[in-house]
């Protein structure tokens, strides 16, 4: 059974059943065993919410199925396209097919997890949901990934200066009196002073270092307050997947969980290009650094600054003001 935070082992969950759909075969159900993190709150106090595998598989209405009595069964660490006929074969003949990760076979055709999503929403319906506090106006959730990315893999986040060119330009399209959500964790704090984050024993094989210095207004939430933006950082994490994924538009993260968000989401999905693929009905935003100005680049470094200089003329801004466009007739 493979391990990962909570967003890859949905991933690698729908990405099976993606698989299954492409293959036309049953799908039987592991549940998730085991989720590494468990929110940066839980992480900063070395605390674990024992409970919460079973509580993603009930709120994501996973159906509780039992496999095919077979007597032989084959794992497969990963799916290439090229081990579809073989896999294909093996379960036609009375086997057992084992998947531990559906990559990259989803990766190459995310058609088929669009094909799934009807399936993945009528699970989801089934089961009971947070309430939402808010308004009827249209809504815009963004996830901001941060946490426990700033002790290890940093160069995954987006900088805040992304986010708000996307708010800037989706404001052109949506009504005026639009809200925008943002989704994260970390310190919403003025403090330029600094704190020490211990290394949490679930986390070890990820930070080497027994602990980091991290600066206690690191993820400056105040630019998004500025912009009229409201927070929810740090907020129950089932609150903010029903919240971005009830969202008219969700503008995603570099993340997994950002990934199955925008799977699960009926609204437009804004997607920054990362290492998984998207689907194909998603608004494709241009690569990050093309659409930030040269002083808030600057301090990024040479290379951004050098890739800076390639065209950034892009038509998906088109196709994002299309899809505003369709949103708002439909509702």
């Amino acid at each position: 059974m493979a391990s990962d935070g909570a967003g890859g082992q949905i991933q690698r969950i729908i990405g099976i059943i993606a698989l299954a759909e492409a293959l036309r075969v049953p799908y039987d159900h592991s549940p998730i065993i085991k989720i590494d993190y468990h929110g940066w709150d839980l992480y900063v106090n070395k605390e674990f919410d024992l409970e919460l595998p079973k509580k993603w598989d009930a709120f994501l209405g996973f159906p509780r199925t039992i496999a095919s009595p077979s007597t032989e069964s084959r794992v497969w660490n990963n799916v290439f396209p090229d081990q579809l006929p073989d896999i294909s074969r093996w379960i036609r003949n009375g086997g057992q097919a084992r998947i531990v990760l559906p990559y990259p076979f989803l990766d190459v055709f995310p058609q088929y997890l669009d094909k799934v999503r009807p399936k993945l929403w009528a699970w989801y319906d089934g089961t009971p949901k947070p309430r939402l506090e808010g308004t009827d106006k249209f809504q815009v959730s963004i996830h901001v990934r941060r946490g426990e990315l700033h002790l290890w893999e940093s160069q995954r986040m987006l900088p805040n200066q992304y986010y708000l060119s996307i708010i800037r330009e989706l404001k052109k399209h949506v009504p005026a009196d639009a809200e925008f959500h943002i989704h994260s964790e970390g310190n919403v704090s003025a403090d330029k002073g600094t704190e020490e984050v211990f290394r949490s024993e679930v986390h070890s094989a990820y930070m080497r270092e027994p602990s980091k210095h991290l600066r206690k207004n690191r993820d400056h939430f105040e630019d998004f307050v500025k912009e009229g933006c409201i927070l929810h950082i740090n907020e129950d994490i089932f609150q903010t997947f029903h919240r971005c994924v009830s969202a008219d538009i969700f503008v995603m993260s570099k993340s997994s969980l950002s990934h199955v968000m925008g799977v699960y989401s009926r609204g437009i999905v804004v997607y920054q290009p990362f290492w998984h693929s998207p689907l194909p009905s998603w608004c494709v935003a241009p690569t990050w650094h093309m659409i930030m100005s040269p002083k808030d680049i600057l301090p990024i470094g040479p290379r951004m600054i050098i890739e800076k200089l390639m065209p950034k003329k892009s038509k998906r801004w088109d196709q994002l003001r299309a899809a505003c466009m369709l949103r708002r007739a439909q509702i």
